[in-house]
């Protein structure tokens, strides 16, 4: 496959809903075999994560009440929380720095959209009335924050 043809057939997956993998191994698949390619690159693709997936939960089945299991997984947990504090702490520390331009008020109004939306979730709101209430707040801390940086003298 030449790479004019690959980019040609990556653009076209770009535009479909879905897992832009698989409807790539369909259209090369389908290019090099027919119907009986598209089979074929299918099972190649989801066979070996399929045959994992089987044999640990098979593994799991075995050994989940086994206590060395059981205290394993309570260790894991906290573990997990960390690396997920840490991941978010590095995705966010470019914006959190570029807080020092924002105005006071917009900080507040953002600390107060963020607690509004939790309410919401909490109260058990539709998810469309949260949608509506986290576009309204941000579109009001954006314009406040933008206002700020317009009007900011400079030094």
């Amino acid at each position: 496959m030449s790479p004019e043809a690959f980019a040609q057939e990556w653009a076209i997956v770009q535009f479909t809903p879905g897992i832009n993998l698989i409807a790539l191994t369909v259209l090369i698949g389908r290019r090099f075999g027919g119907v009986a390619g598209i089979a074929v690159s299918l099972v190649g693709m989801l066979a070996p994560a399929v045959a994992i997936t089987i044999a640990m939960t098979a593994l799991y089945a075995r050994v989940r009440n086994l206590p060395e299991v059981a205290a394993a997984l309570r260790g894991i947990t906290p573990a997990l929380v960390g690396l997920s504090l840490a991941f978010t702490w590095r995705l966010l520390k470019g914006p959190v720095q570029g807080l020092q331009h924002i105005s006071p008020l917009a900080v507040v109004v953002g600390i107060a959209l963020v607690l509004t939306t939790a309410a919401l979730t909490a109260l058990g709101a539709p998810v469309l009335i949260s949608y509506l209430v986290g576009a309204v707040g941000l579109g009001l801390a954006y314009g406040l924050a933008s206002q700020t940086s317009t009007t900011a003298p400079e030094a």
